[in-house]
């Protein structure tokens, strides 16, 4: 980001925003445009849109990105004020990014308020040949180790920055974790937990058909079923825990695989809305458990660990950090153990949010939430989806996976039990 760039986006912070097409013009140098939604997306406490920038005369046109904060009274805007993701991602572009100075993380073009509410101005990084996978995709070994490698690089500027305003205490309120950090249980459990037990209750129905198998028996499932409810304060705790504070990084906060994009060997970075301090083995269980299938996870996790962990260490030395820094004996020795520690975080996305990827009938989705016997489950969940069985399974895989991982000592522990 260019002292200009990042002197607009200060600018921004206190309220002053300029009308969306006066931004646009004052950075592309026209006044007479037409400015044409392409294509809109909704997150959680965002949208994102594709705005096609037309010219007078033979100009070619222009795609510009945009992150928009509705200021209407809906769902979006009040998790945005709860969760102050506005305030990050501005945060993030007019501060931390000119610190890591990182080529993978979208250039900001301003701030500025737009028919539906506010918007922060990206470049469109679609136009530019990046793809972002679909969501009924699974990664490649392959694609997902160059996903984490820039995750490593990422966590590693963090480390190594000459300037940490993510550090500084007047910059902490705006860095808190408002997710998981206290004060939003009721989503949480809302949001993630109760999606957890219901797709748990569903594999369980799934396995008592014979529709998938596992070596987890229903017992065994029930008890993670009965931990769901809890997992609100596991997440809170598992972000916080660590066993040396040199674990802890900036974390993106949200790295799954649709806040990534590709083109060959180019990686892009963006939605930065729930950056906050904490331990790196997050980031990698909240990407790897979605972005990848479990039994190519299982077979390929140390492969993938160390390819994040040696990414890591080069980039931390390249950046400066002498040989003898304690923090790169922490990382060369305690990974998997970190890993093995924020385990509870993978467990939950990976339940929570695959499924619902590949339902292509919600009404019969719908009636296998509400339904109480295990034929009536299986027999709505195979009309909700033609995939739904291999999901399922994949999802029975996942549950196995975590538990040789060692993720249910991890739960006890953090709740005492």
């Amino acid at each position: 980001m260019t002292d200009q760039n990042s002197s607009n986006v200060n600018s921004m912070s206190g309220g002053d925003y300029a009308s969306f097409q006066s931004l646009v013009s004052a950075k592309l140098g026209e006044d007479d445009i037409i400015i044409v939604t392409d294509q809109a997306s909704s997150r959680i406490a965002s949208t994102s849109k594709v705005f096609t920038v037309k010219f007078p005369g033979d100009r070619p046109e222009k795609r510009l990105f945009a992150k928009i904060n509705p200021l209407v009274d809906s769902s979006t805007d009040q998790l945005s004020q709860r969760f102050k993701t506005f305030e990050k991602e501005i945060f993030f572009y007019s501060h931390i990014r000119p610190a890591l100075s990182l080529p993978s993380i979208l250039e900001c073009l301003g701030v500025g308020r737009c028919p539906e509410g506010l918007c922060i101005l990206l470049e469109d990084f679609v136009s530019e040949g990046f793809v972002v996978p679909e969501a009924n995709e699974f990664m490649s070994q392959v694609a997902a180790k160059r996903y984490l490698e820039e995750i490593a690089r990422f966590h590693a500027a963090s480390l190594t920055a000459t300037e940490k305003p993510w550090l500084d205490e007047a910059n902490q309120e705006v860095m808190k974790d408002h997710v998981y950090g206290g004060g939003n249980d009721e989503f949480v459990g809302a949001f993630f937990c109760s999606s957890m037990e219901t797709h748990l209750k569903m594999v369980r129905a799934a396995i008592e058909e014979s529709l998938v198998t596992s070596k987890i028996g229903t017992v065994d499932l029930d008890k993670i079923i009965s931990l769901a409810p809890r997992m609100q304060k596991v997440l809170g705790q598992t972000r916080d825990r660590s066993r040396s504070p040199d674990v802890n990084v900036l974390m993106h906060g949200d790295f799954h695989m649709w806040n990534v994009a590709t083109k060959k060997d180019e990686v892009r970075l963006f939605d930065f809305q729930v950056i906050c301090i904490g331990p790196f083995a997050c980031d990698l269980h909240q990407f790897l458990s979605q972005a990848i299938a479990p039994k190519v996870r299982k077979e390929n996790l140390d492969l993938l660990l160390e390819s994040y962990k040696l990414t890591l260490l080069k980039e931390c030395k390249e950046r400066g950090m002498p040989d003898d820094d304690p923090i790169l004996a922490t990382f060369s020795s305690a990974m998997r153990e970190e890993y093995v520690k924020s385990s509870p975080m993978g467990l939950l996305f990976g339940l929570s949010f695959v499924l619902p990827r590949f339902v292509e009938d919600s009404e019969k989705f719908e009636v296998a939430k509400t339904s109480s016997s295990s034929a009536d489950i299986v027999r709505a969940l195979k009309e909700s989806g033609k995939r739904i069985p291999e999901v399922l399974q994949m999802l029975a895989d996942h549950v196995e996976e975590y538990v040789e991982l060692g993720v249910c000592q991890v739960i006890d522990e953090i709740l005492g039990d």
